[in-house]
């Protein structure tokens, strides 16, 4: 580990919120999260004092390419670095009834402080689910390596965002991860991973209780086990489930799409 590197912290009050300053080389931390050195986070939700009982165990660098995101604003992201011996999901049939189906009118609270409703969707849309992602400080119990699929939310969220603008390119028109963390929760990941689309917090299930989502229970927390799908004018035309290894997820789609699958408005 490295040894700690002293440093002065100023603080920079905007907007009635603390700026994010990077002095000093990086700790071991900062390389973890993809933070920078000295960085201050203006959000109660994660004291810096007191872990929270969830993080990533251990994560890696993220190259950005340039696709559509801020270089300058985020310099490395975190991608889980996956054990040998992580169990892959299985496809337990949990999602076949999901192609074809129309989504119910449903308002979902996004990242913007707005809120969207997939069934008003017009053109080709993707919608990530996810279990949850950690938060800088934040340690995972051992168990969570033992659920098939669980781990590496950070990575399939990267995936996206790296290749947003290829997505966009062959007429995908909006591109969303979803969740049951709150959004204050998701803004945190959000600014951090530098993603250039929303997320949406399924907060109180309703999203996936409509569309019966396979769900698992987890620290007394329920959470929607990891699937990709299509959305066409408020229709699920496809389905990715289980989504192994998460990393890939865009690429699984960004295949799908150069198979022949148009999308409205693509050339």
């Amino acid at each position: 580990m490295n040894a700690c590197y002293p440093s002065v912290l100023t603080y920079l009050l905007h907007k009635s919120n603390l700026q994010y300053l990077s002095l000093g080389p990086p700790t071991t931390t900062d390389r973890l999260f993809g933070t920078s050195r000295g960085s201050v986070r203006p959000s109660e939700q994660y004291p810096a004092a007191a872990p929270r009982p969830w993080s990533a165990k251990k994560h890696g660098s993220y190259v950005l390419q340039d696709n559509n995101v801020d270089e300058e604003k985020t310099e490395a992201v975190t991608e889980s670095t996956f054990p040998a011996d992580l169990p892959v999901p299985t496809d337990d049939g949990a999602c076949s009834h999901l192609v074809g189906t129309s989504i119910p009118p449903i308002s979902i609270s996004t990242t913007s402080d707005s809120s969207v409703d997939p069934a008003t969707f017009s053109g080709l849309s993707i919608i990530f689910v996810y279990p949850r992602t950690g938060a800088p400080g934040e340690q995972i119990p051992p168990s969570w390596d033992s659920i098939p699929g669980a781990r590496g939310c950070t990575p399939q969220a990267c995936s996206f965002r790296d290749l947003y603008s290829e997505l966009k390119s062959k007429g995908v028109k909006a591109v969303y991860g979803l969740s049951t963390q709150d959004s204050g929760y998701q803004r945190e990941a959000k600014e951090r991973l530098n993603l250039p689309y929303e997320l949406l917090s399924d907060e109180k299930l309703g999203f996936a209780k409509a569309l019966k989502l396979p769900t698992f229970e987890y620290q007394g927390r329920t959470l929607i086990k990891r699937l990709t799908m299509a959305i066409r004018e408020g229709k699920i035309v496809k389905v990715w489930y289980p989504v192994f290894p998460p990393a890939k997820s865009a690429d699984e789609v960004m295949k799908w799409l150069d198979e022949g699958v148009k999308a409205p408005g693509s050339t």
